[in-house]
């Protein structure tokens, strides 16, 4: 065999081809591209779950023959690490950064390569590529996401508003309610002892003089005024200061 016929030979190696060795297979004849994106910058949250979306489309039918390749780049400097590679089963990085926390959250068939990298830290911060064979749709470029790792903060303002609501807003209101029901029940005893005519008092007790229906009304409007010791009660237990105050 001529070395011109062995370079021609395919390659059945299980290893996978870096990218860039694809590239001049573009220039054959009959060759297409495959369209490959993913969201230029995502965000995610130390501690939770992230999902890396990646689509594809292709003009030639999904075969077995199609292949995925996640690849990760921190953003400190430092070698690219393969954290997944797709070829018809799904082959985790079985070494790296991010070894066991990269899960398989795709399906070809609906142009789908997408993963999920599972309890982020900061060493996650960097650049992930997904790279998408499926021939003789080739990739043209490498399409990549730049992943932001921070920490959730707690909406604190929030937290402080609704507790001052609790402990102010919500006995004020308590207060003036029942202020406002004692003031109408003594409104309401002495208006309607007084809101008698003249012809229901004649009609009720023709013997009274003037001065016998003064005095009752003004012992009626007394006894409302005071306040009983059960009222006291519950007026301290909504508002315990009132006596510090007065």
């Amino acid at each position: 065999m001529s070395p011109r016929e062995g370079d021609l030979e395919p390659d059945r190696s299980p290893h996978r081809f870096p990218a860039l060795l694809l590239f001049p297979l573009l220039l054959l004849p009959g060759s297409a591209t495959i369209e490959v994106s993913l969201k230029p910058t995502v965000r995610g949250f130390i501690g939770e779950d992230l999902q890396l979306s990646c689509k594809f489309r292709s003009s030639s039918p999904i075969t077995q023959r199609l292949t995925v390749d996640w690849s990760f780049r921190p953003a400190n400097g430092g070698s690219t690490h393969g954290i997944l590679y797709y070829h018809s089963a799904v082959f985790p990085a079985a070494q790296g950064p991010l070894k066991d926390r990269v899960l398989w959250n795709g399906n070809v068939m609906n142009g789908n390569a997408s993963i999920v990298v599972k309890n982020l830290t900061r060493i996650d911060n960097g650049t992930f590529s997904c790279v998408v064979q499926n021939p003789p749709d080739l990739s043209s470029f490498v399409p990549t996401t730049e992943l932001t790792v921070v920490k959730r903060e707690i909406p604190f303002r929030l937290s402080v508003v609704v507790v001052l609501m609790l402990l102010v807003v919500v006995p004020t209101v308590l207060v003036v309610t029942l202020l406002l029901v004692r003031t109408a029940k003594r409104f309401d005893c002495c208006g309607s002892n007084a809101s008698k005519s003249p012809i229901e008092v004649v009609e009720g007790d023709s013997d009274a003089s003037e001065d016998d229906l003064r005095s009752g009304c003004c012992r009626r409007c007394v006894a409302c005024l005071q306040d009983t010791d059960e009222e006291d009660e519950d007026f301290q237990q909504f508002y315990p200061m009132s006596e510090s105050v007065t």
